[in-house]
């Protein structure tokens, strides 16, 4: 097969004398897209830093703060009635315009929706049925408990224990309140040890004594950054009136704060 060599003269007057109108041309096309490439690499930068400037200040301006206020009740004995009521004022209870939960109240302050709320509470439930089965005659106040499932109290109601300590909520606009219910199980503990330990110790005992509530609220803002925040429920009590018969409790009032702190 035939071979074909072209043997061209070798430019001896140095590169630059050397190079051709071609070349020239293809060296200024390399220079020019290797300037486009840096320019187009800063203006990618620049844009990437714009982008998270926008950002973090669309989410300060527009971050969600949820305020969890302290809450005031009454709570009620009178012989006849199973355990104390609880209800938000007097008035209330004398117009028997009672439903017997316990509710907190959560305004947004800030500036932006809360999106996907959700809302999980966690108390010593062992410790505190174990209390009450130790200080109660004759199944006095619960009848069952099978852990994790329900409670039976003694006034024929029962709480199932699933979706007792999880609630949900869609979306917290800003500058309103919602009121949150506490759950059904710690509403009713919780009065049944304040009757216990008004006998016990003859209406004179610490808040201490108290079994509080913990709780934690997890929520989105509108870029889908999540938010968590816990806080402890601390029950305190201020003793109002009370009165004995017989040796036995024929009444009581008392006010009970919901103190909320935000655990660090």
């Amino acid at each position: 097969m035939p071979i074909e060599i072209t043997i061209k003269e070798a430019c001896t007057t140095g590169f630059w004398s050397c190079l051709q109108p071609t070349d020239w041309i293809q060296m200024i096309s390399v220079a020019i897209a290797m300037i486009a490439g840096i320019a187009a690499w800063k203006s990618a930068s620049a844009s990437k830093e714009a982008s998270k400037i926008a950002e973090k200040q669309l989410k300060i301006t527009y971050e969600p703060h949820l305020f969890i206020k302290n809450e005031k009740y009454v709570l009620r004995y009178i012989k006849g009635i199973h355990i104390g009521l609880f209800c938000n004022s007097i008035e209330n209870l004398h117009k028997n315009e009672v439903d017997g939960n316990l509710y907190l109240s959560i305004n947004n302050i800030g500036e932006g929706y809360a999106k996907n709320i959700l809302i999980k509470w966690d108390f010593d439930f062992s410790s505190c049925i174990n209390f009450i089965k130790e200080h109660q005659k004759d199944n006095q106040f619960i009848v069952n408990y099978e852990e994790g499932s329900r409670i039976d109290f003694n006034e024929s109601s029962s709480v199932y224990l699933e979706k007792e300590f999880e609630n949900s909520e869609p979306i917290f606009i800003t500058n309103k309140d919602y009121n949150i219910r506490l759950p059904y199980s710690y509403t009713r503990i919780l009065s049944i040890y304040i009757h216990v330990l008004n006998a016990k110790h003859d209406f004179n005992f610490t808040s201490e004594s108290l079994p509080k509530l913990n709780f934690s609220i997890t929520y989105y803002d509108v870029l889908e950054y999540p938010t968590t925040n816990e806080f402890a429920i601390t029950p305190q009590i201020t003793q109002k009136d009370s009165s004995t018969k017989d040796g036995e409790i024929s009444s009581y009032e008392l006010e009970v704060l919901l103190q909320i702190n935000e655990i660090s």
